[in-house]
């Protein structure tokens, strides 16, 4: 019994450090599935040329989206904004994944959330998405426009990037670690790309 417990124990800390929770484990394999079997997402993952602009979109505009933005902004000479789907104008970035991107040597303190509502969209824009459903939001939108997932830049590619605002302080560490890297691989690929 106390071995059931210490393992079950172990498989829950597993899952907390590396998909955030149970439900992101769920959809780290759903989209998974619909990507690896049936290739729903290819066109989400091709740079086709290089953009006039790079906007970073996710959930609340305070850990991922802002995290890649500030990051990126860094390492490229490509301009650079980010949004969220569900926020409001105007606030700070996330304290917690403020604190672990300052040690990643990546500062968020000048980051201001803007809404979806609040963008203004530039022709050349393209969209660099955290999750599936809003590429494809994004897509109904801005039909023009190349989007892209984020996740598919990862050396082990994933279209999913699960939101670390309520998940673990691992996963939150993992996450900007993932993120760090699907960014400077992304950079690489806008760079090898012609021009629109």
């Amino acid at each position: 019994m106390a071995l059931a417990m210490m393992n079950e124990s172990r498989v829950m800390t597993s899952i907390a450090e590396n998909f955030g929770s149970k439900k992101g484990m769920l959809k780290h394999y759903y989209y998974q599935v619909l990507d690896k079997i049936f290739n729903k997402y290819k066109r989400y993952k091709v740079v086709h040329h290089k953009p006039a602009r790079i906007v970073f979109v996710c959930k609340g505009n305070i850990c991922r989206s802002a995290f890649a933005e500030w990051l990126f902004k860094e390492k490229s000479n490509i301009p650079v904004c980010s949004i969220g789907l569900d926020t409001k104008t105007g606030g700070a970035a996330n304290s917690r994944v403020a604190a672990l991107s300052e040690k990643m040597g990546v500062s968020l303190e000048a980051h201001r959330t803007t809404s979806i509502r609040d963008y203004v969209y530039q022709p050349g824009d393209s969209f660099v998405c955290m999750e599936p459903y809003q590429a494809k939001l994004l897509s109904a939108i801005y039909s023009d426009s190349q989007i892209l997932l984020l996740g598919a830049f990862a050396t082990n590619k994933n279209v999913y990037i699960h939101d670390p605002y309520s998940a673990s302080d691992s996963y939150a560490s993992n996450c900007l670690v993932h993120l760090s890297e699907c960014t400077l691989n992304l950079i690489s690929h806008l760079d090898a790309a012609p021009r629109s």
